[in-house]
């Protein structure tokens, strides 16, 4: 998305009533200089927001995929909905809910007047929706959250992908590893190593440097626990703590695993 196109807009906004996407906060652009936006309410309050909060949000917009603008900014003030409401009135950006929350997408087209809000219809969102799940499934900063072991992994694949409201199940490299991703965290699927896990197992996941030296310090803390070696690449490690309850270390080399 264009910054200087963006910049020329806003200027094209002055002295407009720009309508919010609830209906309730509707905001009027008195003023845009070359750092700030000046802006009154509905109730007569002025406010300032600063060019570069918009920018920010700007700066994160690809063609086709929504953004959640407060995650954007962080939940960074209460009325974080006017950058929002400000974006969502370009003729090129319309807006949808994904997950019961409030989204924007850029669609590098126009699709109504400026100063203007539009809904993004059902198969925007389908798309939208896609899009962003498949960015879910490839993205190296989402932790691992879930191991599963199961005899049947279809059952336990469906399962996840269910609870999860992510993509389809992956397959890692040519073993029989899959990865079951949302936006909000990943599990792995691996068949059971022995009749010992009777499926599905689901354990939480701790990312640690070593598996071999979070098992051992474990070890230290809990003689009676045991631990072993469930799978090799990536390194996952097994630990049954004394009180019957256990959790599942992964050492994982992101070149390969996340590919």
């Amino acid at each position: 998305m264009d910054w200087s196109q963006v910049r020329s807009q806003l200027k094209q906004m002055q002295g407009r009533l720009l309508p919010s996407i609830s209906g309730k906060s509707d905001i009027r652009v008195t003023e845009v200089d070359n750092d700030y936006i000046y802006l009154s309410t509905v109730t007569n309050e002025s406010k300032t927001r600063p060019l570069s909060e918009i920018r920010k949000i700007v700066d994160q917009m690809q063609l086709n995929l929504p953004i959640h603008v407060d995650s954007v900014l962080g939940g960074s003030g209460t009325s974080r909905n006017q950058p929002e409401t400000i974006l969502a009135n370009l003729p090129d950006v319309e807006w949808m809910k994904l997950q019961a929350r409030k989204h924007l997408i850029w669609l590098g087209r126009k699709t109504h007047e400026l100063g203007t809000i539009s809904q993004a219809d059902a198969f925007t969102t389908n798309v939208a929706r896609k899009a962003l799940l498949d960015l879910g499934a490839t993205r190296t900063d989402i932790p691992v959250s879930l191991v599963v072991f199961s005899s049947h992994l279809s059952g336990a694949s469906q399962l996840l992908t269910t609870i999860m409201q992510g993509a389809s199940p992956r397959p890692l490299g040519n073993s029989e590893i899959y990865c079951v991703s949302s936006p909000q965290g990943k599990a792995i699927l691996l068949p059971n190593p022995d009749e010992e896990f009777e499926g599905p197992l689901i354990l939480p996941c701790i990312s640690v440097p070593s598996t071999d030296e979070a098992a051992r310090r474990i070890k230290v803390l809990y003689p009676d626990s045991t631990n072993r070696l469930a799978n090799e690449i990536p390194r996952i490690i097994v630990v049954k703590l004394p009180n019957g309850t256990g959790l599942a270390l992964a050492e994982i080399d992101k070149t390969w695993f996340f590919q």
